[in-house]
């Protein structure tokens, strides 16, 4: 197993910080390495009464566009990651879950990243209280089919990672209850 040097830091934003840290392998070699570290986040597969998952399309900075996603948001140090995704289907789509079902934790990029994502799936959805987050906008909701989410991924329409594993994670527990 390599071996790494305490990490440093670099630099700190109110979303990750940039750390630097030298690993020795077992071969001898070293390398130099910098990696994201944070606190993960949530995201959240919210599926409504008519078996559709709701997808939505909000700003993203980095691609300075609406690409379609699912909701999600940033987990605070120490903060329980299915209150986090109940406080998030709250802020983004003013609804709340009776059944709230852990997917999986993944990795977001293990190469430079240890932030990771707690996927979520959302099912027995009511209204509730639309409560203000961090989004500057109102997100649009896109309520789809399965199958015409699978299309979306196809055409390259859904192109976020992160939403098109939580789908499939979230198809393969739907079609199993169904």
């Amino acid at each position: 197993m390599p071996k790494r040097s305490e990490p440093k830091e670099l630099f700190r934003s109110h979303i990750f910080r940039l750390m630097q840290t030298q690993v020795e392998f077992d071969n001898g070699s070293v390398l130099e390495a910098e990696y994201m570290d944070g606190n993960g986040g949530v995201m959240i597969v919210p599926v409504d009464a008519r078996g559709r998952i709701l997808f939505i399309r909000e700003y993203a900075v980095a691609v300075d566009g609406y690409p379609l996603g699912l909701p999600k948001g940033k987990l605070m140090e120490g903060e329980d990651p299915a209150k986090c995704a109940m406080k998030e289907l709250r802020e983004e789509l003013g609804l709340k879950a009776a059944r709230l079902e852990k997917l999986a934790d993944l990795h977001v990029s293990p190469s430079y990243s240890k932030r990771h994502n707690h996927v979520f799936l959302a099912r027995d959805l009511s209204e509730g209280k639309l409560q203000s987050g961090d989004e500057p906008e109102d997100v649009e909701v896109v309520p789809l089919t399965v199958a015409e989410a699978e299309e979306k991924i196809h055409s390259g329409e859904l192109t976020e990672a992160r939403a098109i594993a939580g789908f499939y994670l979230a198809k393969r527990v739907l079609e199993a209850d169904a």
